[in-house]
């Protein structure tokens, strides 16, 4: 089983005057009329594990279809923590490597300090982040990433259950070191266009996620 392709379906909140979207299983907005949108996994929704380092990263590997033009948010699977802290999702090109290695940095959003508990939480770039340019992203590959910017920001789930697919790294020191038998739960929400989708800016929400 390969990388997943989901339809998004969605639940808007407003909060302190922002939108931020709270995200059940793939729940996000839907499209407006004449835009394609797909959300791209490696995971299965079940965290069995999870992970939280201070100033490190974790980043996932995607490659989006041929249609794709830009990133429109990037979804965590987020569980507790005892000192919530902010966290920066970022989106960067391939490098060459062995494994490929997360390369320049096209977009990139800071949580609040309020997020949600065993829950999705969706952070989304204004404008969309554009994957259109082969050099940064040969064949619509990409990196989306999760770094810890202090103590106290929250673990991010790991799907441990078989099959993996070889698509996640976590960054020690200097070095990005794959991690075997582990999915991170970090999806990418592509989309055809890129007119913004959100022009406001991203606010931070908690909420129960039920599993279901």
């Amino acid at each position: 089983m390969g990388l997943h392709l989901a339809e998004r379906s969605t639940m808007r909140l407003r909060w302190a005057g922002v939108f931020v979207l709270v995200v059940l299983g793939v729940a996000t907005a839907t499209p407006a009329a004449g835009r394609i949108e797909e959300v791209l996994f490696w995971d299965d929704g079940s965290a069995e594990e999870f992970m939280s380092y201070s100033t490190h990263g974790l980043a996932v590997f995607f490659q989006a279809p041929p249609w794709a033009r830009s990133i429109v948010s990037v979804q965590v699977y987020l569980g507790s923590s005892g000192d919530p802290a902010p966290f920066e999702v970022s989106i960067h090109g391939v490098e060459a490597g062995e494994p490929p290695q997360p390369g320049q940095v096209a977009g990139v959003v800071t949580s609040g300090d309020w997020y949600p508990e065993n829950a999705w939480l969706e952070l989304g770039f204004a404008p969309l982040v554009s994957i259109e340019d082969e050099a940064d992203f040969p064949d619509r590959k990409f990196y989306a990433k999760v770094r810890w910017l202090e103590l106290g920001s929250p673990a991010v789930g790991w799907d441990t259950d078989a099959p993996h697919h070889d698509s996640t790294l976590v960054r020690l020191d200097e070095t990005w070191i794959p991690l075997n038998g582990v999915d991170g739960m970090i999806r990418a929400v592509v989309s055809d266009e890129q007119t913004p989708v959100i022009a406001s800016s991203w606010g931070r929400v908690k909420a129960l996620y039920d599993g279901e």
